[in-house]
């Protein structure tokens, strides 16, 4: 979404952000297993409707919003 600079903002862009992947994975789901939290952030660590294990890691600001993800899929 070049268009936004790189920040998502409000409804209706994250709607346009997720709504090809729910298009393309009607079934998608999030199994969340663990929280781990690090300086300024977390990781979320799930497994999706595929069984596959991902590590989200998202950094906070000091206004407390995501300034850098990172994802890890296990292959």
């Amino acid at each position: 979404m070049p268009h936004t600079g790189g920040t998502i903002r409000g409804l209706d862009q994250l709607r346009e952000y997720w709504e090809p992947v729910f298009t393309l994975r009607p079934a998608l789901t999030f199994d969340l297993r663990l929280v781990l939290d690090t300086v300024d952030g977390c990781t979320l660590l799930y497994a999706d409707e595929r069984g596959m294990t991902v590590a989200e890691t998202m950094l906070f600001g000091p206004s407390g919003t995501v300034v850098r993800g990172v994802a890890s899929y296990a292959g």
